[in-house]
């Protein structure tokens, strides 16, 4: 390399990487009856690649779990019966509230 008032320059290579990230946000997943009464002890999955547990429903019919905010497929198990619910976007808030139908 060529001398610069006697110091020698070298080349630099700067390498910038982008980096998705993605903060988790308190989600909480509502569910009730289409009367608005809370749903206890329902088992809330949700879906990445297969299906993980979320948790189970409160006396309110609420759990809550840290997740990324996007696109989810919930799945209720409650009374013996499955119900999926697909395509929900949850944003920063977080606030899901899935009714049974």
């Amino acid at each position: 390399m060529k001398n610069l008032r006697g110091y020698r320059v070298l080349p630099v290579l700067l390498l910038l990487l982008a980096t998705t990230c993605t903060y988790a946000i308190e989600m909480k997943v509502v569910f009730q009856t289409s009367a608005g009464e809370p749903i206890e002890g329902a088992h809330v999955k949700y879906l990445t690649n297969n299906w993980k547990n979320f948790g189970l429903t409160d006396e309110n019919g609420e759990v809550t779990k840290n997740r990324p905010a996007g696109d989810y497929s919930f799945k209720l198990i409650y009374d013996g019966k499955s119900e999926v619910k697909e395509n929900i976007v949850v944003a920063i808030g977080g606030v899901v509230l899935l009714q049974k139908v």
